[in-house]
């Protein structure tokens, strides 16, 4: 006459952490037996480091003039020191710039590695 149907329902209950039951209960009650006060060193250490930090850094003022200075544009003057120092590079640069090191028979240490005869 009428279709039947049946419908089974089912659970299921895991206690992943139940192994660690026992010594999570150890901690917690550790707990129980902390002072949460602070002692004199520790309230005078937390004091002495309130007062440095309210006396600010005592280079502020130096790094402030530097600063302004160079922002500025001022300074002493180093074009020279720079100006030198790219003369010296662009000199010691010129011979392998021309290729002079790049020919083997003339380069002793490339002769070296290549075994090549001098003429």
């Amino acid at each position: 006459m009428g279709d039947t149907t049946t419908t089974q329902n089912s659970s299921q209950h895991t206690e992943p952490w139940k192994a660690t039951r026992p010594v999570l209960d150890s901690i917690v009650g550790g707990l129980k037996n902390i002072n949460p006060g602070l002692s004199g060193n520790q309230s005078g250490a937390l004091d002495s480091l309130v007062a440095l930090a309210r006396a600010g850094n005592p280079y502020a003022p130096a790094i402030d003039s530097y600063a302004t200075t160079m922002l500025a544009g001022g300074g002493p003057d180093r074009t020279g020191l720079v100006r030198d120092a790219y003369n010296n590079y662009q000199a010691n640069l010129q011979g392998t710039a021309a290729g002079d090191y790049l020919d083997p028979p003339e380069e002793s240490i490339l002769c070296k590695y290549n075994e090549c005869d001098r003429q």
